[in-house]
């Protein structure tokens, strides 16, 4: 998994900033922040190393996606965050070559029906 510069969840494109500014949310130091009005997704480079912040650009565009699809975990909608984004980042590294793109053979198509399309 790489860092990109930037992210599209659901449609809309944030900017992915690592920067060593402390970041803050209710007077609590976060490893990264969202910010949903300006589209800008920050991750902390103090306080984790690449794959911290990697952990935690997941963890960020989750409730990206929690805000974009209205979502309501009320209180605990942190701890479902972060439960989600360790998974999907555990499931990332664990299986690299399920998110490789094949590579697609010129004029060969493992299945067609007349009115089904090629899985």
């Amino acid at each position: 998994m790489n860092i990109p510069n930037t992210v599209k969840i659901d449609g809309m494109e944030y900017e992915v900033i690592k920067t060593d500014e402390t970041l803050t949310n209710d007077n609590m130091v976060c490893r990264g922040i969202i910010e949903y009005e300006h589209r800008k997704i920050k991750l902390n480079t103090l306080c984790q190393d690449e794959q911290g912040m990697k952990r935690t650009l997941l963890h960020e565009i989750i409730h990206g996606i929690v805000r974009e699809r209205h979502f309501d975990f009320k209180a605990e909608e942190e701890l479902v965050v972060d439960e989600l984004a360790k998974g999907f980042y555990n499931l990332l590294n664990d299986n690299p070559e399920m998110f490789k793109e094949e590579e697609k053979k010129q004029g060969i198509c493992c299945y067609q029906e007349e009115q089904g399309s090629p899985y």
